[in-house]
């Protein structure tokens, strides 16, 4: 074969493979674009192949230790529940009707609040398949708030248990920093209109979601995020810049890989903000 032979023969497998090429960068770059749809073009990554300890401490803006509920304040989470239980028992119809099979347990933390929890470290404390949430200091009584003055998560075992642990903020590089929160995002909110509060986005998403053990999509998530656990920022980090915090779980932040994300409003009332949660 001479050169001009072989020329000839390259173009033609370049004109042949360039469809294919092309076809191959787009559904490249519309797959990068998917999935920042819900951040601000950061390219912090919470990926679990992501090894690299130097680049992970780098997306990391605040982590917290997580230390067990005292056995005083379980014992009195546990008898409220169960004077709940016998309250409902006695007034509502799964009690009161005959033929009822009795009404189910009443918790402190009620099931719509839980999503599933997918951070490895945890994992191997908990179970697979756990679930979890944050609830502000005023979800507890006046003498158990001492114990949460951040607030505190909530797991839902699989056995039907719960178990309470307090927060506390911790330096990112702490081998006690079992949670780990990125850097701040721009909450792009999936749906029609602009919020820039809270209280804005309660209003635009569903305020009345369907009662259900876990939201079944992104409005209600928001909705119940926003209604059971908003509060001023300042009970769970020091900024003057943010006004008011929400937990929001794994459905209404980036989809159910995800494990959820702090929400704030800016004291400006310019914009809504959100810290994800990393998995590793």
């Amino acid at each position: 074969m001479n050169q001009l032979s072989a020329i000839l023969l390259a173009r033609q497998v370049v004109n042949k493979l360039l469809p294919f090429t092309l076809a191959f960068v787009l559904v490249l770059l519309a797959s990068i674009a998917q999935a920042s749809s819900y951040g601000d073009g950061d390219s912090d990554s919470d990926s679990d192949s992501d090894s690299d300890s130097g680049h992970h401490s780098n997306r990391v803006e605040f982590a917290f230790a997580l230390t067990p509920f005292s056995q005083q304040a379980v014992e009195t989470i546990k008898a409220d529940e169960e004077r709940l239980t016998e309250w409902d028992e006695a007034y509502f119809p799964c009690g009161v009707v005959n033929g009822g099979d009795g009404c189910p347990r009443h918790y402190l933390v009620p099931d719509v609040m839980f999503g599933k929890m997918n951070i490895p470290a945890l994992v191997k404390d908990f179970g697979r398949h756990t679930r979890f949430t944050w609830i502000p200091p005023w979800w507890a009584e006046e003498y158990i708030q001492t114990e949460m003055m951040n607030g505190a998560f909530v797991f839902a075992l699989e056995d039907g248990s719960r178990e309470y642990r307090s927060i506390q903020k911790v330096p990112v590089y702490s081998p006690d920093a079992v949670l780990k929160f990125g850097k701040e995002q721009k909450f792009k909110y999936p749906g029609e209109g602009s919020p820039t509060t809270l209280d804005e986005l309660f209003w635009i998403t569903d305020p009345w979601p369907d009662p259900q053990p876990e939201p079944a999509d992104v409005s209600d998530a928001i909705t119940t995020g926003i209604f059971f656990t908003q509060t001023p920022a300042d009970e769970l980090l020091d900024n003057p810049a943010y006004s008011e915090v929400a937990w929001v779980m794994p459905l209404g932040v980036r989809g159910k890989k995800d494990c959820g994300a702090f929400i704030f409003s800016k004291v400006d009332g310019s914009e809504i903000v959100m810290h994800r949660c990393l998995r590793r």
